[in-house]
């Protein structure tokens, strides 16, 4: 938001211009040979990368506490998003390819993390929350 005003020309080049090596390495590795799932792999880092410059102009540019960040914020989301990735991989990895496996893939790694995110990211207030909007739901069925 504080780059919506004005001065925005250099904070995208910084941080979108790396977005395009996702075209270089899709390009050399589909040549070469490698599969998709090393072109997945490339983006998620490229896109890594590019979130920790962001959190970086942040710090410098807002004095953003980066450790404050990380335990209100990121601390909370690194279990779901790793064992949603690993459940997806495992299924990929050892399930033959069939018509509807992109759907239980899809299916499964979202439940899981929709389960750790309950039992592990929310707070008790948030608990209640998703509670209560689902005796509302079951009220109307």
């Amino acid at each position: 938001a504080i780059y919506s005003t004005g001065k925005i020309r250099n904070y995208s080049l910084l941080l979108q211009t790396p977005k395009l090596l996702v075209l270089f390495f899709a390009y050399q590795s589909l040549r070469l040979g490698y599969g998709l799932k090393w072109l997945v792999v490339s983006y998620v880092l490229i896109e890594a990368i590019c979130a920790s410059m962001r959190l970086l102009l942040a710090k410098r540019q807002l004095n953003l506490s980066l450790p404050l960040y990380f335990n209100k914020c990121l601390r909370k989301l690194i279990l779901p998003i790793c064992s949603s990735c690993i459940v997806s991989y495992l299924i990929t990895s050892f399930i033959p390819e069939f018509s509807t496996r992109f759907f239980i893939t899809i299916a499964i790694s979202a439940l899981i993390q929709y389960f750790i995110v309950y039992v592990y990211s929310l707070d008790s207030i948030e608990k209640d929350l998703i509670r209560s909007m689902i005796n509302k739901i079951k009220k109307r069925i």
